[in-house]
């Protein structure tokens, strides 16, 4: 998934489009996802679990033949660059820093000790990146996104549990998904635009907050033997993954080094894990209505104390400028 996430940003700059617009690509991931779900639940009630080793078959190929495809189109693209005499061109060498920069660092360590240094320096920068600048604001963004993800760990892995103890049935949890991916569409779409009318990732992340913590605490009243009742809520799931994603897309474009949007990604992909990883452990000791309201609980938190960051970093900023003055 980070490197994935990488390469689509990776595109978007050499596209020269904004990677706000990352919403816009994953947009066809929730297609994806709610056309396979509308067919599961169905296919799942007819013909039982069986028919997933089917389906993961055929998935697995066509995974295989897309990464293929790709690769091969930009192997041909940057083979048909190669063969250009790029010195004659206006401005061709802003295309290729980081290649160079890689072979003058590369040849410039004389041994195994300056080789594991260079290996350790996208690391090092981007999580000081992290921390230089704006450290509070940042580091209660990854708070933030780290207890939004517990949460949503179990929305995505679990919720159908509890679904089917209100009494659902398997093609009932895959239209919860098809309404789910209805709302999700145009938010992935206008989400650059969201972003720049609210002017930062906070208050994005913030909106993903709120919207869960209704969903869930929703959930924790729908009555026994009224499944569809979750259906109400369905599309804040939309906006609380859109917005999430694209959030955490612009906040690494703002603090990570240019070139290290990778090592951005992956950094984040390994607080979301985490948080996934709490998350489920959390579901196993508790479950049904309890267990929603407590996942509340603990996303709300984390968005108070990105509320707390935001505010005290907002304030730093102001009174810094009014010194200068």
């Amino acid at each position: 998934s980070p490197v994935l996430d990488g390469l689509t940003l990776a595109r978007l700059e050499d596209d020269a489009r904004d990677s706000a617009e990352y919403g816009k690509e994953r947009l066809y991931g929730a297609v994806s996802w709610g056309i396979a779900n509308v067919f599961f639940g169905p296919a799942i009630d007819k013909w039982g679990f069986g028919i997933i080793y089917i389906t993961t078959t055929c998935s697995f190929v066509l995974c295989i033949i897309t990464f293929y495809v790709y690769a091969k189109s930009n192997q041909m693209l940057y083979a048909s660059i190669d063969e250009v005499d790029l010195e004659h061109i206006p401005d061709a060498q802003s295309f290729l820093p980081r290649a160079n920069e890689h072979k003058t660092a590369t040849s410039s360590s004389p041994d195994d000790e300056g080789s594991q240094q260079l290996q350790m320096q996208p690391k090092l920068e981007v999580w000081g990146s992290l921390t230089k600048k704006n450290g509070l604001l940042n580091l209660s963004y990854v708070f933030a996104m780290f207890a939004l993800y517990v949460g949503m760990s179990v929305v995505e892995n679990l919720i159908f549990l509890y679904f089917e103890m209100l009494g659902g049935s398997y093609s009932m949890c895959g239209l919860t998904v098809a309404v789910t991916v209805m709302f999700e569409f145009p938010l992935f779409h206008y989400a650059p635009e969201v972003l720049r009318r609210l002017k930062s990732p906070v208050w994005m992340l913030q909106a993903a907050c709120v919207a869960y913590v209704i969903r869930v605490l929703v959930y924790s009243l729908i009555p026994q033997d009224h499944p569809y009742w979750t259906l109400v809520v369905e599309p804040l799931h939309g906006v609380t993954i859109g917005f999430a994603l694209t959030a955490s897309v612009a906040f690494a474009a703002e603090w990570v080094p240019k070139g290290y949007e990778a090592s951005g990604q992956g950094f984040l992909s390994m607080v979301r894990g985490l948080g996934q990883f709490i998350g489920l452990c959390i579901g196993g000791f508790l479950e049904g209505r309890i267990l929603y309201r407590v996942l509340a609980v603990i996303v709300s938190v984390g968005s108070i104390m990105l509320a707390v960051g935001n505010h005290v970093t907002t304030n730093d900023s102001m009174l810094y400028r009014r010194g200068r003055k």
